[in-house]
């Protein structure tokens, strides 16, 4: 049986930057492995950095729109929509730093056999 790959692709622009772009995501038949997660902790500690900034970038916009007395509402749209972006980047990462630690322990089983 081999492995499907899945692709994903969220792409959101804003200020003239791609935020995410096309991921690959491996079917529940693909064994994942320790390297693989590790790399996708350093993927997602990327992007949630790049998310808080943009983050910031917006909140920053949204002050200047309003200081300068122009509705804003569409951007405090947008910023609640990147924090829950932001909030679902943190949780993904969560579950990748809970199985690491799982995977470790298969690799130590195979290497005592």
């Amino acid at each position: 049986m081999g492995t499907r790959v899945y692709q994903a692709a969220l792409t959101l622009r804003f200020l003239g930057h791609t935020v995410w772009e096309t991921i690959p995501l491996l079917g529940n038949a693909a064994m994942r492995t320790l390297r693989d997660e590790e790399d996708d902790l350093i993927l997602a500690d990327r992007h949630i950095a790049e998310s808080n900034e943009r983050v910031a970038t917006l909140i920053r916009l949204v002050e200047r729109e309003k200081e300068a007395g122009l509705d804003a509402a569409e951007c405090e749209n947008l910023v609640y929509v990147m924090q829950d972006v932001l909030k679902t980047f943190v949780e993904h990462r969560q579950l990748i730093i809970e199985k690491i630690p799982l995977l470790r322990r298969q690799v130590s089983r195979l290497g005592d056999e």
